[in-house]
């Protein structure tokens, strides 16, 4: 019976149940047990070349690890390899997705993880999702890359907003796979972790994480509701922080907006299954107007808000107090935006 395409996967499963999947359903044992899994596997399967099956489960048993299985399955299945090794990234996809209905569970875990670093090479992280839950649950038995996994799918949710989710999984990565991932990944967890806490809602990383998804959003020409959405409540947090600069006390910047409620999106502990955004944010500020700001559309919410970002004495005077990658982000943005307006003009 053929498998059903990974595109076809909800992104349902939230940072709390992906603990408990991991704690029970993956791999957990021994690393000598999965390698006698997986020579039991191969050991007599039809269609693969002994001399291949010989060097590539030496290769393994020598230094067994996520890149060994991978390069001891690609010993095995040429296709795997071509399929990696293909520049053009839809044909790739294409060919890995062929790989991943094959019935061989380790084969197809391989090919999960593969479609979903290419996706997420090219920031298609909502697509990318639920490659990365799978290989982290359902096919934990058949990889080591359960680790790797998590942490891109908590690289995902964070693009996605899904702050909460974002953070559960990062502590589960840590919690579960922190002796197996490599440093880099493992030390950037723990960075991403700090800087989620530091983000509170409203503050000037939120807003910047906010603008980054937008202008992600913008890259790959999304620009239905949920890219409006974002964009509107980018509007909102800005005009509480200059409201805060015009009106209120000093703040160090995390301070900025709080109470203003979740940012679109944002999940719950099980709001990954909600990637699409419906989850409103009653709480925030109206933008300026009621028109919606995309590519080529009529006078919105951000030209008052450009119009106000370059004459606020109260922003200017409170400059000291953004951080220099905030200071960057927002002129090269508001940049942006009016190279866009030139464009629809011309």
């Amino acid at each position: 019976m053929k498998r059903k395409r990974p595109f076809s996967l909800l992104p349902s499963l939230g940072a709390l149940t992906l603990l408990g999947a991991l704690s029970t359903g993956g791999y957990a044992g021994p690393v000598d047990d999965f390698v006698a899994d997986f020579e039991k596997a191969y050991q007599n399967k039809e269609g693969i070349a002994a001399e291949a099956r010989g060097a590539a489960l030496e290769q393994l048993k020598s230094a067994p690890s996520a890149q060994m299985v991978s390069t001891a399955l690609r010993r095995l299945y040429p296709d795997l390899d071509t399929a990696i090794l293909e520049a053009d990234a839809g044909k790739s996809i294409e060919k890995l997705i062929a790989l991943t209905e094959t019935g061989d569970p380790f084969l197809s875990a391989e090919a999960h993880y593969a479609i979903g670093r290419r996706l997420f090479a090219d920031q298609k992280h909502e697509q990318a999702l639920p490659l990365f839950q799978k290989v982290a649950n359902e096919l934990a038995s058949h990889s080591m890359r359960a680790g790797e996994s998590t942490y891109y799918l908590g690289v995902c949710q964070e693009q996605m907003l899904l702050k909460k989710d974002a953070l559960g999984t990062f502590e589960t990565m840590i919690a579960f796979f922190g002796d197996e991932v490599s440093n880099r990944l493992r030390d950037d967890a723990v960075t991403r972790i700090a800087q989620l806490q530091q983000d509170v809602d409203g503050s000037l990383g939120d807003v910047a994480n906010h603008m980054g998804f937008s202008e992600r959003k913008l890259a790959l020409t999304d620009t239905g509701e949920r890219t409006i959405e974002v964009q509107d409540h980018i509007v909102a947090m800005l005009d509480g922080l200059i409201e805060q600069a015009e009106n209120g006390p000093p703040c160090d910047g995390s301070c900025a907006g709080q109470g203003s409620g979740n940012s679109p999106g944002q999940g719950s502990g099980s709001g990954m299954g909600n990637s699409n955004g419906e989850q409103g944010n009653g709480q925030a500020q109206a933008p300026p107007t009621a028109a919606k700001r995309i590519l080529g559309a009529a006078r919105s919410g951000w030209d008052d808000m450009r119009e106000k970002a370059r004459d606020t004495e109260a922003l200017a005077g409170k400059d000291a107090d953004f951080p220099a990658r905030y200071k960057k982000l927002l002129k090269q943005y508001f940049e942006d935006l009016g190279n866009e307006d030139a464009a629809s003009e011309e």
